[in-house]
């Protein structure tokens, strides 16, 4: 974006630098030595993010950071866990980012990062939801595992898993279906939704009501499991305000769906908003 010349630089197109800012800065942090520093920010940013939205979505949640809990003599700990009423969140954070060989699509850099990024966090969830299972069920040390970390497993007749990233994952985000096609994901294995940051903010500020947030959270799993979708998330967004994704009459006619575009309506409201502009937010239609 700027070319030295001398004591001087020649920025022929300064806006150009934010197209590529991300590059930039990770070059900026690498030549001084800041890699790790940078890292271990990203990590923090992104729990703490994710915990101040989930406590602006649902203040009325019992809500815990870095739970740690033990399964067959093994340790192991979740970014966040979510409780309110009879239905348990469970939420795992992963700030990694995207290489350039893997945004130019090289397919083993591609496929690591779906394992890191993707599929572990899931699999980490999944652990979590097999031990309440497993409470529920009654076995006496899941259920004293669970109460140990503030789980009533005869409550929790709910549970939704989340992955929350700081990466765009665009529309590989619900790919779930091409995943276990390509062998990426095990075919046994039910995949929990992947939803950037930003992208959840939007989420729990146009979806103001718990119960709404909650749905939307709930049927957005079922949503990637039912059809095979094309779409980022604001665009599942739009989909929701529009049909609540009652979207049972499309199961089966097609091989897949592509809700592109429909993230307008929410588009025009924050690009709105961020001119000035007194704008209606979207609502459920």
């Amino acid at each position: 974006p700027a070319v030295g010349l001398g004591g001087a630089y020649f920025c022929p197109i300064p806006q150009m630098a934010f197209s590529h800012i991300h590059r930039l800065m990770d070059r900026l942090a690498n030549e001084a030595g800041l890699q790790q520093q940078l890292k271990d920010r990203r990590a923090v940013y992104l729990e703490r993010e994710l915990e101040v939205v989930f406590r602006s979505a649902l203040p009325g949640a019992e809500i815990r950071s870095g739970v740690k809990w033990k399964k067959d003599g093994q340790h192991f700990e979740t970014d966040l866990v979510v409780v309110i009423d009879r239905v348990v969140i469970i939420v795992e954070a992963k700030s990694h980012r995207l290489t350039q060989q893997g945004l130019r699509g090289a397919p083993d850099r591609v496929k690591r990062h779906i394992q890191e990024i993707v599929l572990e966090p899931s699999q980490q969830s999944a652990r979590l939801e097999s031990l309440i299972e497993a409470g529920r069920s009654g076995d006496p040390d899941a259920v004293a595992a669970l109460a140990a970390i503030g789980i009533d497993a005869d409550k929790a007749s709910r549970v939704i898993r989340l992955s929350v990233t700081l990466a765009d994952l665009s529309v590989l985000s619900a790919s779930e279906q091409d995943f276990k096609k390509l062998g990426w994901v095990p075919e046994d294995h039910a995949l929990a939704p992947n939803i950037m940051i930003v992208d959840l903010r939007c989420v729990a500020d146009i979806l103001e009501n718990e119960l709404l947030f909650l749905h939307y959270l709930s049927e957005r799993n079922h949503l990637q499991k039912s059809l095979n979708l094309i779409g980022d998330e604001l665009d599942f967004l739009g989909l929701y305000l529009a049909t609540g994704f009652n979207l049972a009459a499309l199961q089966g006619k097609f091989t897949e769906f592509s809700p592109s575009g429909m993230s307008a309506p929410i588009d025009r409201y924050y690009e709105g908003t961020q001119a000035g502009l007194k704008l209606r937010k979207p609502k459920m239609e």
